[in-house]
């Protein structure tokens, strides 16, 4: 009887492995800046990629709960990650968090959905082959806004304008140095103004000197964690001032005539790309950092026509989705 248990047992386990089924399910922490939609698209996505490869995954969330400027949520992803390990956590999807992830010294690694930080130089170093790694056991996709697009499309639909403002919040994770955007604009003699702002008012006043000096502005995600989002807006719009935005929610609002925006799913994606490699075997460390290679373009032609700004049919014909 043992014998046959054995051999039972046995043909259960090539069973298994003939049919790529995990006879264990991988066990993997999330943690969460806050909770939003696109974060919740970014990790819903990587955890479906991931039973796409064949993977059964056990799933423990934190969400930090945190406003996204607070001096605390590193700390609390930190001792979050800490206990997750001591549990039993095999890797830690982290979307927002690894700058605070990477203070808890894990030994298990690390994929981050949304990789972004002020420090990111700290955590990170370019090899020989160009590409960008993580110093620690980590790996994971870059935040950032398609600044080639945002440029071109604002120098294509507005051919006589000569400036373009960039607002951002300069110590905002999701926001992207000033020097980012003048890459893409100086050579096309487009000047950009940047101005920064940290405070409703700030953002308030960013607008206004916006509207006086240059003829449209491409505005970050800041704003609403500000709740700055509406007056800003309407201000624009009182005055007849074309926005691009960073979040597609806004682009129905008067006044916006396109939202350039990180495509959430595809990076979910690319993030269960290299969690699989690691769980393969690969070191985290060896995979190099990289950004989305997809972006959103949302249009809204009823706001342009407004604005009497004609789009060229170029990018209507490549948007993910357009408001006559």
């Amino acid at each position: 009887m043992r014998r046959c248990g054995f051999t039972i047992s046995l043909m259960f386990c090539l069973l298994i492995t003939m049919s790529g089924v995990q006879a264990q399910p991988i066990k993997i922490g999330v943690i969460h800046l806050l909770e939003r939609p696109d974060f919740t698209l970014l990790r819903e996505s990587f955890l479906d990629e991931l039973n796409k490869k064949g993977y059964m995954v056990e799933v423990t969330t934190f969400n930090a709960d945190s406003a996204m400027y607070s001096d605390t949520y590193p700390q609390r992803a930190a001792e979050e990650a800490q206990r997750m390990e001591a549990a039993g956590v095999q890797l830690i999807y982290c979307i927002a968090t690894y700058h605070g992830v990477a203070q808890a010294n894990l030994k298990i690694p690390v994929v981050d959905g949304m990789m972004f930080s002020p420090d990111l130089l700290k955590l990170a170093t370019v090899k020989d082959d160009g590409k960008m790694y993580c110093i620690g056991n980590a790996t994971g996709v870059l935040f950032g806004y398609s600044f080639k697009d945002i440029v071109a499309f604002a120098r294509e639909t507005l051919p006589d304008a000569k400036k373009m403002a960039y607002l951002y919040n300069p110590h905002s994770p999701v926001s992207r140095p000033l020097i980012e955007i003048e890459k893409e604009a100086n050579p096309a003699g487009f000047e950009i103004v940047g101005r920064e702002f940290t405070t409703k008012d700030e953002a308030l006043s960013a607008i206004k000197e916006a509207v006086t000096n240059t003829q449209i502005a491409f505005i970050t995600n800041d704003f609403g964690a500000l709740g700055a989002e509406k007056p800003v807006i309407e201000f624009a719009d009182a005055n007849n001032y074309p926005l691009i935005v960073g979040i597609m929610r806004l682009v129905g609002e008067n006044g916006v005539i396109a939202g350039i925006q990180y495509n959430w799913e595809r990076a979910g994606r690319i993030s269960a790309g290299k969690a699989d490699q690691i769980l393969k075997g690969t070191p985290a460390n060896t995979i190099p950092l990289e950004y989305s290679d997809q972006f959103e373009i949302q249009l809204n032609l009823k706001n342009a026509a407004k604005l009497g700004i004609e789009i060229p049919y170029i990018w209507i014909e490549s948007a993910t989705n357009v408001i006559e």
